[in-house]
């Protein structure tokens, strides 16, 4: 029917769309790089007070709250944002770093603990004495200092519970080795390393915060320097709304809280079909949805089940894989349906293949 050329042509086509997919199942975190808040960072985490429509209704943050106000609340909104920037330059050689405008945006990232953060965005230029080019400035890379709060409440008991299991080296599902105990501001700090980047966290009040840089150098000097700046202008943590759910990711709110052991305290809903993020967590467990749209995600994940470390899930979708998790990546479960794949991952509780599983289940129906 096609002659040579024709399937020639036809081969080169599924390879470019396994290509594409595989890519973006690696940027979706089959190698172990996700959004949620067991992870390294808040990037690829949810946004609060999205006006997006969901598949089958808006995002509704309770409190009803737009962006615009959520970031006025935020640890962000009462900082300098140069100071800031020069804070996260201390004993950074060779390059000049200011703020510069970002979106107000704060972005949430699931997991145990989880935190919104907020972010305060920064430039690196070579300084005119310096061996680097101009071609080295860094323009919007994701530079910058990240202020988190945590999304529920701590205890002096759970927070030194917590320091204890940094500091040994056990946390469940965590990508930060270990931890290390520095103080700023008159309070004591827990640095957690990490890849790729390394944060600090302090208690303040009932609340946890949480900062991050991301720079030409981030490290624990600058960790301290920024806290050394943000401490004294907080007496207490503004939260972020209590939830944020959309009804496109409600329908899996039974199968999730099966997963957690229990009922969630966080929620964290946003986007839409083609970009849909579901998020609930207790204080020790979480489960972390991303459902993006765009190829036929099918070819990829079975290329995965057969050669990169992922087992098949039947049953469910026109194609799914399993990963364990290790190395601090959580355990997870992916789904290819319809052109759109569902990413679940999650620890603690009663987390588990099936219980994944039958998340992802619940959400195939939209779409």
């Amino acid at each position: 029917m096609y002659g040579e050329h024709g399937y020639r042509r036809q081969e080169r086509h599924v390879r470019r769309a396994i290509g594409v997919a595989m890519a973006t199942i690696a940027l979706a975190g089959l190698t172990g790089c996700t959004g949620s808040a067991g992870s390294s960072g808040p990037t690829g985490g949810s946004s609060f007070g999205s006006e997006t429509s969901a598949i089958h209704g808006t995002t509704r943050v309770v409190p009803e709250l737009t962006q615009g106000q959520i970031w006025d609340r935020s640890v962000c909104s009462r900082l300098d944002p140069q100071r800031v920037a020069e804070a996260s330059a201390t004993g950074v050689v060779g390059w000049t770093i200011r703020a510069t405008k970002a979106r107000k945006q704060v972005t949430s990232t699931v997991g145990a603990p989880t935190f919104d953060y907020c972010r305060i965005a920064t430039r690196a230029e070579p300084r005119a004495d310096s061996r680097r080019t101009r071609g080295t400035s860094t323009k919007d890379e994701g530079f910058g200092v990240y202020v988190g709060v945590s999304a529920s409440v701590w205890s002096d008991t759970r927070w030194k519970e917590y320091r204890s299991a940094a500091l040994h080296s056990r946390l469940p599902a965590s990508r930060y080795s270990g931890g290390e105990l520095e103080h700023a501001g008159g309070r004591e700090v827990l640095v957690q390393r990490g890849l790729p980047v390394t944060r600090a966290l302090v208690l303040v009040e009932d609340r946890v915060l949480s900062v991050q840089v991301r720079g030409p150098v981030s490290g624990t000097t600058q960790l301290l320097a920024v806290l050394r700046q943000v401490l004294p202008q907080l007496k207490a943590l503004p939260a972020s709304p209590v939830t944020a759910r959309s009804a496109a990711c409600e329908k899996a709110d039974v199968r999730a809280e099966s997963a957690l052991g229990g009922s969630a305290v966080v929620r964290r809903d946003s986007g839409s079909g083609d970009e849909l993020t579901c998020g609930w967590a207790t204080h020790d467990a979480f489960v972390h949805v991303h459902a993006r749209g765009g190829v036929d995600f099918a070819p990829a994940l079975r290329h995965a089940a057969s050669g990169m470390g992922a087992s098949p899930v039947h049953g469910v979708g026109d194609a799914a894989v399993y990963t364990a998790g290790k190395n601090g990546t959580p355990p997870t479960v992916r789904v290819a349906s319809n052109r759109h794949l569902i990413f679940v991952e999650g620890s603690g509780g009663k987390v588990s293949k099936a219980t994944l599983t039958a998340v992802a289940a619940e959400l195939l129906g939209n779409y």
